[in-house]
């Protein structure tokens, strides 16, 4: 059934409830700081939501490794307002492919490697205005193969391969006023075009890059099968 964490509790441990399947959705209390590594691994059978509470009285919650990895049945992830997420570690949301869309709140200022690996039912991610500072780890979203467009704002300081196997994502645009990067025709470059970062996986037809460009980086066109030219 329903389970909610009472108000009070700040830390829930490492593995505290794997194997605890009867669990079907879970409330965060507004006083937790860390979810400890795998607190909800393998929940899988009727797992289908997951809040965590407003207001937050601390300075805010970390989402251990492999917190919610192999949640296949979680559909529905509530971040209430003023709930303070700051930091979603390696793993988190680890192939948990029911859920449909992400908001990146602005108290996030960084999402770890994997964290949405494999996700592949992960059809609407958006980013908050306004937020700080945002890094994002290798491969976050990695096999994510359900957005087309992604829109990057102005407080994204790093770009590895975050949206790597994206199979269908075609578009990447950037914030005008991100002082890192900038975007044309959907392609990822830094701010003074010198160097190509990211070219979307999904797009196809013909490409010409632009005269600027002196840096190609290692794997940026491979395994893109639609290009003609």
């Amino acid at each position: 059934g329903d389970f909610e964490i009472p108000t009070g509790v700040q830390i829930v441990a490492p593995g505290a409830f794997i194997g605890c399947n009867g669990i079907t959705s879970v409330t965060l209390p507004n006083t937790l700081t860390y979810v400890g590594e795998c607190a909800f691994y393998g929940l899988s059978q009727n797992l289908t939501a997951v809040t965590f509470k407003g207001a937050n009285l601390g300075t805010g919650v970390t989402v251990g490794k492999y917190t919610f990895r192999d949640c296949v049945a979680l559909s529905e992830l509530t971040l209430e307002s003023g709930s303070r997420l700051v930091t979603l570690s390696e793993g988190a949301f680890y192939n948990c492919y029911t859920l449909p869309s992400f908001t990146v709140p602005t108290s996030i200022t960084s999402i770890g490697k994997h964290a949405f690996y494999n996700c592949y039912g992960l059809k609407e991610l958006a980013f908050a205005p306004n937020g700080e500072s945002l890094t994002l780890g290798e491969d976050a979203f990695y096999g994510c193969n359900g957005f087309t467009k992604i829109e990057l704002p102005a407080y994204i300081s790093e770009v590895p391969a975050f949206f790597a196997n994206c199979s269908a994502l075609t578009e990447i645009v950037v914030s005008e006023d991100n002082p890192y990067f900038t975007s044309m025709d959907g392609v990822l470059f830094n701010k003074e075009m010198t160097e190509i970062l990211f070219f979307p996986k999904g797009k196809s037809g013909e490409y010409k890059l632009p005269v600027t460009v002196t840096t190609i980086g290692d794997g940026i066109f491979m395994g893109i099968t639609g290009l003609t030219k």
